[in-house]
């Protein structure tokens, strides 16, 4: 790897301007041209900042370098990387410059900082520190990365986490089944005290109906009584009277037969006399009959048995229901109110689940506030509790009633009027069967006329007699019926007793008993309502926790995001889905604890993450500035040491350095407590505090950490430069040597490593022989210092 540096510097700032392709390098010359600022330019150039922590070294290298140009050929993975840097871009802070270096290319393309990281990396090794200070380093850059993790992404990520299980964990709190099943039973207790109450009003009702109709039955029976046997002797009477009327009726017939008979010998004239009288006599019976019933129907609904007057009365009744049935809504508002007052309390409640109470509902004006939905809300649950206490309204009872008497008078209505239809068209038939027989009697001779005209003259007087008397005979029968509703005294009487026996109640005592009911009944009712109401909210609480539930599952089981989720409970969410609700939030519950313990963990990684970044923090300014103080003793503090004793170990543990410092020994180990190494030589147990080991000692132990450490990156560049820099000084002859046979061998295992090796200039290059030339000295000459193979 061939690098080529050309850069402006002013005010005494000095660079080199090559490092040649030799991978095992020393680079000798004099102090002041440039050799380790070359190193940190390359350091900048590769995204490390080796002014880190030391600000006016930084400003005083950025503002004496004015531009500089950069090529390294001879790579692994690319031909050319070429910077040009623009330092007047730079931070004024110690700080990685990223993008603001400069730009860069990559075999002749645009790259960026981050293109570089796997292509070259440049590393600075100074062994002017002792080891002491370089573990301190390394526990400082531990500490810092431990402190950078935390803060971006280590805390970011486990407040991610936290948060992510907080938003499931809310999600589950919805799901408590103790609550649930409290809301259960209460639920269940609701629906059958509900029951109870419904029961009891429809009982109450079924007496009161039952006391009505006794008393209804008692007034009839208070009729009846005394006046049903001198009605029953009239009706008899007219009754005999009727039969009398028909038997002189019959006789009269049998004359005129006989009278036909003696008279007319002519057969068709007496055949059509005969039928046509016969056919009367049906005819007869029939509007007989059919005026009776007619008369009936009139009655009933309290109307002349006449057609005008009976439609008169249907315009009437048709009228009176219409009012009756508008006015009904008016008086009978409390049901309504209730149940209005219900749907509003309900939709709010669901907005007040979605976070809406708060939200204003209607807004203020000078007749009131602002109304939001909780207080709306609020003042419909008060309201449905007034209307609850109150008795339904008696005059909607009343209307009631009096809207189906009405509907039954019209129905009797329209029953009489279909009636008269019928009666007219019998009387038609009747006016032409008299017709019939007044044409067969012209046929006959005078005098046999004569004589049935007279027969016939005493006959229509009877049959107006018996008109008379049946009307007489039907108002007078319809008088009883409704008198006593159709039923005898001893009916009516055996009815009370049914009524009152069915009704549990004395019949001396059941008017009173009446009014008592329906007291007891009206408070029942006020208690259905409530009953009812309380029932409906609990079912629907209920019915809400359960779609809350199928929610929650549904939300766990679908969200693309929580797969992980899903693989981490047992039988997984759709095992959970296939339970009852209560197993389900029981389920749910169970998973929301194990989260909260996840969370828990979470926090406690964290803690000990931060506790390992402090005790770091506390080693290395231990190791900096040691002092006679114990370290306290927790897990933290034996962690961090514990670690850097392996680290230490790790260093130590070749046989260059086991036979330049220890003796060719073994087991060496460092006490984190007080930095102390320990080492076994045959059998012998040998401690020296760090302190207490010479500076080639030092310097050769940090070299070879250093480069170890370097050795165990997990992913390293394609290519490396690692710069040996400052400890020629520190090393002896013998010392040099096993440093240039270690970092030879370690050739073989490190190809993509370009090792270069700065040195102070002691003495200058011999003299070459006589006709040659040494280049070295030539170098000095030209440049202040040559570069040649390190070798053993």
């Amino acid at each position: 790897m061939h690098i080529a540096i050309n850069a402006e510097c002013r005010r005494g700032l000095r660079i080199i301007e090559e490092i040649p392709n030799i991978p095992l390098c020393r680079l000798a010359g004099y102090n002041g041209i440039g050799k380790s600022n070359a190193i940190k330019l390359l350091q900048l150039c590769t995204g490390s900042q080796p002014f880190s922590g030391d600000t006016p070294a930084w400003q005083s290298f950025r503002s004496q370098l004015v531009r500089a140009q950069i090529k390294v050929t001879g790579l692994r993975g690319a031909d050319e990387i070429t910077w040009q840097l623009s330092p007047k871009s730079w931070p004024a802070s110690p700080e990685p410059l990223g993008d603001l270096v400069g730009s860069i290319q990559i075999d002749g393309r645009s790259a960026r900082p981050r293109d570089l990281s796997a292509l070259l990396s440049v590393y600075h090794v100074i062994a002017a520190e002792t080891p002491a200070t370089v573990l301190a380093d390394r526990v400082r850059t531990a500490h810092m990365e431990v402190a950078d993790w935390l803060n971006e992404p280590g805390n970011g990520r486990i407040a991610d986490l936290d948060l992510i299980l907080a938003e499931i964990q809310n999600r589950i709190n919805v799901c408590d089944p103790d609550d649930f099943k409290r809301n259960a039973a209460a639920a269940s207790e609701a629906q059958i005290v509900a029951h109870d109450v419904t029961s009891k009003v429809e009982e109450g009702r079924r007496r009161l109906s039952l006391m009505d109709k006794a008393i209804d039955v008692a007034e009839k029976l208070e009729r009846v009584r005394g006046r049903g046997p001198e009605m029953d002797a009239k009706i008899k009477e007219l009754q005999a009277r009727l039969e009398s009327i028909d038997l002189q009726r019959q006789k009269l017939d049998e004359k005129v037969t006989k009278a036909s008979a003696r008279q007319h010998s002519d057969e068709e004239a007496k055949r059509k006399f005969n039928n046509a009288q016969k056919h009367l006599i049906r005819q007869e019976k029939a509007l007989r009959e059919c005026r009776s019933l007619l008369q009936r129907r009139a009655a009933d609904v309290g109307v002349a048995p006449k057609r005008d007057a009976l439609t008169a009365q249907r315009s009437t009744l048709g009228r009176r229901l219409k009012e009756l049935q508008t006015q009904l809504p008016q008086v009978n508002a409390t049901p309504m109110l209730v149940e209005l007052l219900t749907h509003l309390t309900w939709k709010l409640e669901e907005a007040e689940q979605q976070d809406l109470g708060n939200a204003v509902l209607i807004e203020s004006s000078s007749e009131h506030g602002e109304w939001t939905v909780a207080r709306f809300k609020a003042a419909c649950e008060h309201q449905i509790s007034m209307l609850s206490d109150r008795a339904p309204s008696k005059d909607a009872e009343a209307l009631e009633a009096h809207i189906e008497e009405t509907r039954a008078d019209l129905d009797a209505v329209a029953q009489a009027l279909e009636q008269i239809e019928t009666y007219e068209s019998v009387e038609q038939n009747f006016v032409k069967a008299q017709e019939r027989l007044r044409k067969a009697t012209s046929e006959l001779p005078a005098s046999t006329a004569q004589t049935l005209d007279e027969l016939m003259a005493l006959r229509n007087e009877l049959d107006q007699q018996s008109r008379a008397v049946q009307n007489e005979y039907a108002n007078l029968s319809h008088a009883k019926d409704m008198l006593g509703g159709g039923m005898t005294e001893d009916a009516l009487s055996a009815e009370l007793f049914r009524l009152c026996r069915e009704a549990e109640v004395p019949v001396v005592r059941v008017r009173g008993r009446r009014d008592r009911q329906r007291v007891e009944l009206e408070e029942i009712e006020r208690r259905e309502i409530t009953a009812t109401h309380t029932a409906d909210n609990a079912r629907r609480g209920l019915e809400k926790q359960t779609a809350d539930i199928s929610k929650v599952l549904e939300y766990l089981s679908q969200e693309a995001s929580l797969a992980w989720l899903r693989k981490a409970v047992p039988g997984g969410i759709e095992s959970i889905r296939d339970a009852d609700p209560i197993e389900q939030a029981e389920s749910l519950q169970d998973l929301a604890v194990r989260l909260e313990s996840v969370r828990d963990s979470l926090r406690e990684a964290q803690t000990t993450v931060q506790g390992i970044g402090s005790a770091l923090g506390d080693l290395s300014n231990n190791l900096r500035r040691p002092t006679d103080e114990t370290p306290r003793d927790n897990l933290a503090n034996s962690a961090a040491r514990l670690w850097l004793a392996g680290e230490v170990r790790q260093w130590f543990d070749t046989e260059l350095v086991r036979r330049a410092l220890f003796d060719g020994g073994s087991d060496i180990s460092l006490n984190p407590r007080n930095m102390t190494v320990s080492w076994n030589v045959d059998g012998e147990l040998h401690e020296r505090p760090l302190s207490a080991f010479s500076s080639g000692q030092q310097a050769f132990a940090y070299t070879q950490a250093q480069v170890a450490n370097l050795d165990r990156e997990e992913v390293p560049a394609q290519n490396r430069l690692i710069a040996l820099d400052e400890f020629g000084s520190f090393l002896d002859s013998d010392r040099m040597q096993d440093l240039a046979s270690y970092l030879s061998n370690r050739q073989t295992t490190a190809p993509q490593d370009q090792v270069l090796v700065i040195l102070p200039l002691e003495a200058p290059p011999g003299q070459a022989s006589e006709g040659h030339t040494d280049p070295r000295i030539d170098s000095l000459e030209r440049r202040g210092y040559f570069a040649e193979a390190f070798k053993p």
